[in-house]
């Protein structure tokens, strides 16, 4: 009886240990591979790495050899906004959940944004 009960217990733990790590993935954490179409410079590809973090989600954009902190605000478990600085200005982009692997959105509510999962790819300009 005692053997049965540490069995229990211990399917029990592993069970919640499933559970709980499952719970802690966030859909956008990982790299992805947006492309903005439309802009004055043309269609432009941003890499943005997303991590959870303890307050909600962090992350960084590639700009060639450059690394930048992007701030990230998460409305819905479906919808985010990425937040960064460019020439000067705020850029916001907006994205939303529209496959497994796979998101679209605005940027500027102008400029039309579609990622991909992924990592980068070599020979892509970056913005």
């Amino acid at each position: 009886m005692k053997v049965l009960n540490v069995m229990v217990l211990t399917l029990m733990l592993m069970g919640s240990a499933m559970v709980s790590a499952q719970e802690n993935t966030n859909f956008f954490a990982g790299k992805w591979d947006l492309l903005v179409e439309g802009t004055p410079d043309g269609d432009t590809h941003i890499f943005v790495n997303i991590s959870s973090a303890d307050d909600g989600l962090a992350g960084e954009m590639t700009k060639g050899e450059t690394v930048q902190k992007v701030a990230i605000e998460q409305t819905k478990d479906d919808v985010i906004t990425l937040k960064f600085e460019a020439r000067n200005f705020e850029i916001s982009i907006n994205l939303e959940k529209k496959d497994e692997n796979s998101v679209k959105g605005y940027m500027l509510d102008m400029f039309s944004v579609t990622g991909k999962r992924g990592v980068e790819k070599e020979g892509v300009n970056h913005p």
